[in-house]
């Protein structure tokens, strides 16, 4: 395998491959991604990007983060692996003085300051303009950490820079992978065995082995190909059929809005029927949080100017309170008629069965959220009934509610 050698004096010396050198090396892109197989070397590329844009760029401000803080602390600030030091370590060897705040989470370097993140609490990734931001397991993050991400280096002309394995085929596959054109997006994959320092028997081990791996695990965790894991909850949505080009709806379509609550993420989702059809086209979508209920209703009044909406449902039964407090503020929720999990995503999972639910591609959020929204595994790698991390899925609450609704509703005639 061909190898670059990139050399700090009287440091440390990193050999890096023809992937990694071609990433170091671009400065232009506005997104980075490194997506490669475990054990693949990505964290300690992230410390490379670092080292070499925060000497390009002195002064600046730099992010990084991890999926939550038990990963922070386990990985950047409290290393495991003898050939990859924590990031306090690091920066010594690298000859770069440090001071780390614990309290904030921020490290003070000679170079510029750093501000260390959790993906799962969202107001860590906000702040000041910064020059650079680095995801690490972005995969394993919402859509939303990626867009924060991205407005963070705004303001400076940055650059995001994502390391991950394909955990799922959600947003990093849609938004990233997909659109990877080398200019504006910049990817570059790899498996675990481009390393030269992954252990080979291992691989072949896990991939031919007694205790092999299932082949769709195998190939998303060790050659970072993007596969369609077991568990997934709606794994007959048809993404290339069902997914379509925006275009006006009529007016005479009726619209039902579903709501999913909450004080961090509020959630909504428009669908429009074709008449005397049961085929819903969903068309716009709501994700935000920092907001009291009376500014969420102002939002999704001015969203649906000029649009009758017929039905607008959402919340668990027990939530009245919720679908109160839109009423005073003029916008009206009401109980949807079936609020259990199980029997919502029956319903749902039937729509799409039929291939009746037609999706926007500009309902980004919708489909990261769907192609992510899977069963926790067993030890046996087999589905459960637990939804894993089911407060994530907000817009897939909503759609259940109001899908759940609508599979119960007997169409009369309609003028076409």
């Amino acid at each position: 395998m061909v190898t670059a050698t990139r050399t700090v004096p009287d440091s440390y010396t990193f050999a890096a491959t023809v992937e990694q050198s071609r990433l170091l090396g671009d400065y232009r892109a506005r997104t980075l991604a490194a997506i490669a197989g475990t054990g693949g070397g990505k964290t300690s590329l992230i410390y490379w990007w670092l080292y070499l844009r925060m000497n390009a760029f002195k002064g600046y401000g730099w992010g990084l983060a991890e999926p939550t803080y038990p990963m922070l602390d386990k990985i950047i600030l409290n290393s495991p692996d003898p050939l990859r030091p924590s990031i306090l370590d690091w920066c010594k060897m690298m000859q770069i003085y440090v001071d780390y705040k614990s309290q904030s989470r921020i490290l003070y370097t000679t170079l510029g300051q750093i501000y260390l993140g959790s993906a799962d609490h969202p107001d860590t990734l906000q702040g000041a303009a910064l020059k650079g931001y680095a995801l690490d397991e972005g995969g394993m993050m919402s859509l939303t950490a990626y867009q924060t991400a991205l407005q963070r280096v705004s303001f400076y002309d940055g650059q995001v820079f994502i390391a991950t394995t394909p955990y799922n085929r959600g947003w990093l596959k849609t938004e990233i992978a997909d659109k990877a054109e080398g200019n504006y997006i910049h990817v570059e994959k790899w498996r675990s065995i481009d390393n030269p320092a992954f252990p080979k028997h291992v691989y072949y081990e896990l991939r031919d082995g007694v205790n092999a791996l299932q082949r769709h695990r195998f190939n998303m965790m060790y050659n970072a190909e993007f596969e369609r894991p077991e568990g997934m909850i709606y794994h007959n949505f048809d993404d290339v059929k069902c997914v379509v080009e925006p275009f006006k709806i009529p007016k005479r379509w009726p619209r039902f809005v579903g709501m999913d609550f909450g004080g961090v993420n509020t959630a909504a989702l428009w669908y429009a029927r074709k008449p005397n059809t049961q085929d819903y086209y969903l068309y716009r979508e709501y994700l935000t949080g920092g907001k009291s209920t009376r500014g969420h209703a102002i939002d999704l009044k001015g969203l649906s100017k000029g649009e009758t909406i017929s039905r607008c449902v959402g919340g668990a039964g027990s939530e009245e309170q919720w679908r109160r407090d839109f009423r005073e503020g003029d916008w009206w929720v009401q109980k949807p008629k079936e609020s259990d999990v199980e029997i919502g995503i029956d319903k749902v999972f039937g729509f799409h069965s039929d291939d009746r639910i037609k999706v926007f591609n500009t309902c980004r959020q919708y489909l990261a959220e769907k192609a992510d929204y899977r069963r926790k595994l067993d030890n046996n790698q087999q589905p459960t009934e637990i939804i894993e991390n089911k407060e994530r899925y907000h817009l897939m609450d909503a759609e259940r509610y109001i899908m759940s609704d609508m599979a119960s509703r007997r169409i009369i005639f309609e003028l076409a």
